[in-house]
């Protein structure tokens, strides 16, 4: 019976693959659909757009509802235009409201949740390969929301990246102007073209209005659907470094009780590190740490499980959080080969200073590389890598592989190794992604090599949401550096 399923599944993943090779859109780079106007005038971040060249640049106003009316103009007009310098991407939305006094406008916390309030996003795939992009979306307080897509729909909104919005409001309309640092986002070397879309969401009627991708079956983040903006061939290439050194020291008196008995000695201390980000190319980044500091990182939620499962937390951490996406092989949340939470924490679950890492990772042509080299201090002293090479198939599709390593003093190494493919298909109209994963362990749990593996076929669609998958772990399964919920199943 098993057989039968691997066998059908396999077919089906096939045979859509194939259907899917002759049918997904393509885009002529030569002709985008809007050029950015760049310029060399100082522009002031004050949403008023009273410069001279925001006058002078084009405008985009075609939004078409993707709620509740699929294909229908917006009802209300909204009027986006983008402006560069040599270090700034500038981006003016201006959202006319026939009632303005309706607007919701509720949030003010950076990265709180806007779904309950009228709001702007402004989705920029830097690199044009429809495999990732930034996300920025603010509302009529200029609340600032960020996150980075990786995959189809791999979306971390912990990460933060250097940007800044104004907003202001006027009798007829709200607006919002983006100021974007060219060094927050990431360019292919002589591409002048960069993925671009709009979303504006009414949330008194219940209207999402998009530039592009607007049918109900595609969305903000289908990259595939997204409109090509030119004017970015001459972006500098030039490779800062950003150092962020700290110091803490620690003093505390000696105590004394009421006799004059001391009760506690004088304890002082101090620390220092250095948190260190280098452009090694205009697409790679590396990332240095010594002696990391994560005092000012945000708290986890407390959760209360009443299960016999693990409970999954998401990383915060800044050294790990910049496109931490590209180490994600396997099911997120339920069987992952790397999981960065790992590293700081023994075999006992007692947390550890981390002494020192680095961190490369980026896109070489269709190459996706990802590595990561952490030494831990502590009673283990473990070090700790993580090595992922991803290649780029068809227009949305990949094949990735990617090993993982763990070495104690006087044990032997704890071992991982994945490969993941994923096919992202469009086939006449429908989302069908395909998708297969096959990890294995060496670890003190088992002699043998436990494996772990899922084949699954995935259905996203705005009428119907149809997925099928066989899933198999072995009971000696054992991501030392990874998150498994459970082994042992089918």
């Amino acid at each position: 019976m098993t057989r039968r399923w691997l066998v059908f599944l396999s077919f089906v993943a096939l045979r859509l693959n194939a259907q899917g090779t002759v049918t997904p859109p393509r885009h002529d780079l030569s002709s985008p659909s809007y050029r950015v106007r760049a310029t060399t005038q100082a522009i002031r971040l004050d949403a008023r757009l009273a410069e001279p060249v925001w006058q002078t640049a084009d405008s985009i106003v075609d939004f078409r509802q993707r709620e509740p009316l699929e294909g229908a103009p917006a009802t209300e007009r909204t009027v986006v235009k983008l402006v560069r310098n040599g270090e700034q991407l500038y981006v003016a939305v201006r959202a006319f409201d026939s009632d303005m006094r309706r607007i919701r406008r509720a949030q003010l916390r950076r990265d709180a949740d806007l779904i309950s309030d009228d709001n702007i996003t402004v989705l920029i795939d830097s690199y044009r390969d429809r495999r990732g992009a930034f996300l920025f979306r603010t509302n009529p307080n200029g609340a600032m929301w960020d996150a980075q897509l990786t995959g189809l729909d791999n979306v971390n909104e912990d990460w933060n990246g250097i940007w800044d919005v104004v907003t202001r409001r006027d009798s007829v309309s709200w607006s919002a102007e983006f100021a974007i640092p060219l060094r927050t986002l990431r360019f292919n070397p002589g591409n002048d073209i960069i993925g671009l879309n709009i979303r504006r969401v009414i949330r008194r009627k219940n209207e999402e209005d998009l530039w592009r991708s607007w049918g109900r079956s595609q969305g903000l983040d289908n990259l595939v659907n997204t409109g090509d903006v030119g004017g970015f061939g001459h972006i500098g290439s030039d490779r800062p470094i950003e150092l962020r050194p700290y110091a803490l020291a620690r003093l505390v008196a000696p105590s004394y009780d009421s006799a004059g008995t001391r009760l506690a000695p004088s304890s002082n201390g101090g620390k220092a590190g250095i948190d260190a980000k280098l452009a090694v190319s205009p697409t790679m980044t590396a990332d240095l740490t010594i002696n990391t500091d994560f005092a000012q990182v945000e708290s986890d939620q407390q959760v209360i499980n009443l299960t016999r499962f693990p409970t999954f937390f998401p990383e915060k951490r800044e050294f790990f959080l910049e496109s931490s996406g590209i180490f994600d092989i396997g099911t997120l949340q339920r069987t992952q080969l790397f999981y960065s939470r790992r590293i700081g924490i023994d075999s006992s679950g007692a947390p550890v200073p981390i002494l020192g890492g680095a961190r490369v990772y980026g896109k070489v042509g269709p190459w996706g590389i990802g590595l990561l080299d952490a030494r831990t201090g502590g009673r283990e002293r473990a070090n700790d890598i993580a090595f992922r090479v991803g290649h780029d198939l068809l227009e949305r599709s990949s094949i990735v592989g990617m090993v993982v390593n763990r070495s104690l003093p006087g044990t032997r190494d704890e071992r991982g190794a994945g490969v993941d493919l994923d096919f992202p298909l469009v086939v006449n109209g429908y989302n069908v992604e395909p998708h297969f994963w096959l990890m294995g362990t060496r670890t003190g749990v088992a002699p043998w090599t436990p494996l772990a593996w899922r084949i699954s076929t995935d259905v996203p669609n705005d009428l119907f949401d149809t997925f099928v998958a066989l899933y198999s772990i072995d009971s000696g399964f054992n991501p030392t550096m990874g998150f498994v919920r459970r082994t042992g199943i089918w």
